[in-house]
C-alpha cells in the first residue's frame, strides 16, 4: 500500500469519491514511475487519472 500525503490530490479524490458512486470504481492503480493514480470502472475503462504531487 502506498500512502499519499493529504494534499490537493487527496482533496480531489475525496470530492471525486463523494460525487461518483463508489460502486462504479472497480480498482485504482498507482504508478510511482509516472507519479499517477488511475481509477477504473468495472468494465475496465479509465475513469480518472491524477498526478501525485512530488
Amino acid at each position: 500500500m502506498v500512502r499519499v500525503p493529504r494534499t490537493n490530490t487527496h482533496h480531489h479524490l475525496e470530492s471525486f469519491v463523494t460525487h461518483e458512486p463508489l460502486r462504479s470504481i472497480e480498482k485504482w492503480i498507482i504508478s510511482m514511475d509516472q507519479m499517477t493514480c488511475t481509477y477504473y470502472d468495472k468494465a475496465g475503462n479509465e475513469i480518472l487519472m491524477e498526478q501525485i504531487p512530488q
